[in-house]
């Protein structure tokens, strides 16, 4: 019955409306800068949310922000380190599945989409992300509650 509850109550948050704030919106441990003009969306569970993004034709990228991505027991390889936060391009059972950021606290967002091929082009992709100070202003003033 518990297991039933849990199901429905995730279910109930699904694909709402992300409102974009000061050109972007917090993931949870950064502020991430985005189109305003596209369509977001998040879905939103007990203790995570996922961000999501899709053009409608074919392009599209996610953040889970949580403290359990399920890439976490994956294969890790250091893409970059920034402002205390790790991020590691996740390989699971030999497959490439995005980026996961750490930080000491335990906090992590996954990254995954579309555009990433696993090489150093992907880097580009995190010209969005903030993970500094600046960043954290701006989630402290939008953090999704």
């Amino acid at each position: 019955m518990l297991a039933a509850l849990l199901v429905t109550a995730m279910l109930q948050d699904r694909d709402l409306p992300l409102k974009i704030e000061e050109g972007g919106f917090c993931t949870g441990m950064a502020w991430m800068t985005v189109e305003p003009s596209a369509q977001y969306s998040f879905d939103r569970g007990p203790d995570f949310r996922v961000f999501r993004y899709s053009d409608g034709n074919g392009d599209w990228w996610g953040v889970y922000s949580g403290h359990a991505a399920q890439v976490s027991n994956g294969k890790r390889k250091r893409l970059f380190k920034r402002h205390g936060v790790r991020v590691d391009a996740m390989t699971v059972d030999g497959e490439f599945r995005g980026y996961l950021a750490s930080d000491r606290s335990g906090s992590q967002n996954h990254f995954f989409s579309s555009r990433f091929k696993n090489d150093r082009e992907d880097i580009a992709f995190f010209d969005k992300v903030d993970f500094g100070p600046h960043g954290q202003e701006k989630c402290e003033r939008h953090r999704p509650r």
